[in-house]
């Protein structure tokens, strides 16, 4: 909540930052806010998690001609879960002492389930 308050808030001051710079104030604001924040894992995996997709559409994005389709969606979504299985391997190697390589199929199904009918 506290992410998304800084980021609403930023929003509607008309503050003009990029997305690393708005990912680096949440980070901030979450530390102040609860310095203990920094032990937790979920911390991390969140954190490094956005630091991910803002990564990853920055520098390997969609090409346009699958990007404007949405009747590419699955397409979307392979991209999507396939550049978060590869840069959040390491932090899962770290925190987890391993890798699932079906949690690529699985969140390609849960991803979009919880964010679109569970979470509203």
């Amino acid at each position: 909540m506290l992410a998304l308050s800084t980021w609403s808030t930023i929003r509607l001051a008309g503050v003009r930052c990029d997305n690393w710079q708005v990912w680096g104030i949440c980070i901030g604001i979450i530390l102040f806010f609860d310095p203990l924040s920094i032990l937790s894992d979920s911390l991390w995996l969140s954190a490094m998690a956005v630091a991910g997709l803002l990564f990853w559409f920055q520098w390997f994005p969609l090409p346009a001609r699958f990007a404007a389709k949405k009747s590419w969606l699955l397409l979307h979504l392979l991209h999507l879960q396939l550049g978060l299985f590869m840069l959040l391997m390491p932090v899962q190697m770290l925190i987890f002492h391993g890798i699932s390589f079906s949690a690529l199929l699985a969140n390609v199904w849960a991803v979009p389930l919880v964010t679109l009918l569970t979470v509203p």
